[in-house]
């Protein structure tokens, strides 16, 4: 009987008293957040910004990919004919960034992402699929689940 009174009052004190290493955490969370309350995303400055880094080159493949995917978010019309370029990448990550874009933009991409998802490359037409559902079209989540259905 004195074994779970124990327990009980251990995991009190435990969670009542909070460690060094429980605190720097959560202190780190808090300066997160108050970071976050300050931060905010801008469309026009992430599309200016996406298309300068592309255009300048140089960039590392997961950079450009996320900058690719960038423009998509911020709905950028100017970014499309970039995005629709990266389409025919060899790199992989890339062609999935534009892929991914696409969804995001969400107005009129849906044919060229029902295409897409007959690509040879498994993972691009995966990658289809979700940015399908990502346009927030009802006609497209119609087709990724007719696609689901039939296995």
């Amino acid at each position: 009987m004195a074994r779970p009174l124990y327990a009980t009052l251990a995991l009190t004190l435990a969670l009542a008293v909070p460690s060094a290493s429980q605190s720097a955490p959560q202190s780190d969370w808090a300066r997160l957040l108050k970071q976050d309350a300050r931060i905010s995303f801008n469309p026009a400055r992430t599309e200016l910004a996406a298309i300068t880094a592309i255009e300048a080159g140089g960039l590392d493949q997961g950079t450009r990919a996320a900058a690719l995917f960038a423009l998509g978010a911020s709905g950028s019309k100017r970014g499309r004919a970039l995005i629709v370029e990266a389409l025919a990448s060899e790199n992989l990550q890339e062609r999935c960034a534009a892929v991914l874009a696409l969804g995001e933009l969400g107005v009129g991409v849906s044919p060229l992402l029902e295409r897409l998802r007959g690509d040879s490359a498994p993972l691009v037409a995966e990658c289809a699929l979700l940015a399908l559902m990502r346009t927030g079209r009802w006609a497209a989540a119609d087709y990724v689940e007719a696609v689901s259905e039939s296995g």
